[in-house]
């Protein structure tokens, strides 16, 4: 079997080369000058284009809240609508009833019929319409 090398050695550490540490310096100026004026300023298209993503995503989330708020208020609307609705077609049957009916024509003079309606025919003389 091989032998496994161990995953962390202090003595490798400690005995780093010049070149090494020479590497790891440059590469902390690689990333202090992307985060350094210089960097920035080679960055601005992409962070101008950041902030426009910012500045349409605060812009669609107002316009989703104010949209959510219409729908709330066109909702309660329409739930006062169906209400007053629903009274209308109560009052609609209370005054179709037959004794709402005889109560309000009470008011005006009218009286119910005691006898079944009655059927008035009129003859007409069809020598006198050909005429």
């Amino acid at each position: 079997m091989s032998e496994q090398k161990p995953i962390h050695n202090p003595e490798e550490q400690q005995a780093q080369t010049p070149e090494a540490i020479a590497t790891v310096k440059q590469d902390w100026r690689k990333v202090l000058d992307r985060i350094s004026y210089k960097g920035i300023v080679q960055n601005v298209p992409f962070i101008a284009f950041v902030v426009l993503l910012g500045v349409f995503y605060i812009a669609n989330s107002n316009a989703a809240i104010e949209t959510q708020r219409e729908l709330d208020k066109q909702q309660k609307l329409i739930k006062e609508l169906n209400w007053r609705k629903m009274d209308a077609q109560s009052k609609l049957m209370n005054a179709g009833m037959e004794a709402e009916i005889i109560r309000k024509g009470a008011i005006i003079g009218m009286k119910p019929l005691m006898m079944p309606a009655q059927k008035i025919v009129i003859e007409t003389n069809k020598d006198t319409k050909s005429k």
